[in-house]
């Protein structure tokens, strides 16, 4: 089995490797998220609550 056989998966390749990717992206932003909005929400405490 070759690289490009791999990658192509039969013909569904594109829907195969899409999917990884919209997992992947998903998985970060579920990573992610709670650190940015700890930190806005550590600035905003350190402010007085003012907005």
């Amino acid at each position: 089995m070759s690289w490009h056989e791999f990658l192509h998966m039969g013909g569904y390749g594109i829907y195969v490797w899409s999917a990884y990717g919209v997992a992947a992206v998903v998985l970060i932003a579920n990573a992610l998220w709670p650190v940015f909005r700890f930190r806005a929400l550590r600035r905003e405490i350190e402010r007085g609550g003012q907005r």
